[in-house]
């Protein structure tokens, strides 16, 4: 995606008259618009449904590991590590 010199002006413009900084600012505009257009696709919302309800089953896993005494593999604490960035 590229932009043209009246939308760079006008990120610019709103950017200054907030006192956002400019990349962040547009980066947070994009974010926004992905969003949005993601959760209208039906297929997105579903492999996001499938992968909710795989950290709570390996959220749980870990906790009935932990109230065991068992050992937690690294590979669990690793991925659950990960959901948290």
């Amino acid at each position: 995606m590229k932009l043209t010199k009246e939308s760079t002006q006008l990120v610019r413009e709103i950017a200054k008259k907030h006192n956002f900084n400019e990349g962040k600012f547009f980066k947070s505009l994009v974010k926004q618009a992905i969003f949005k257009n993601a959760l209208k696709d039906k297929e997105f919302v579903k492999l996001a449904q499938q992968v909710d309800s795989s950290m709570e089953r390996i959220e749980k896993k870990v906790r009935d590991m932990e109230s065991r005494g068992e050992r937690v593999p690294d590979l669990y604490k690793n991925y659950l590590a990960a959901k948290r960035f």
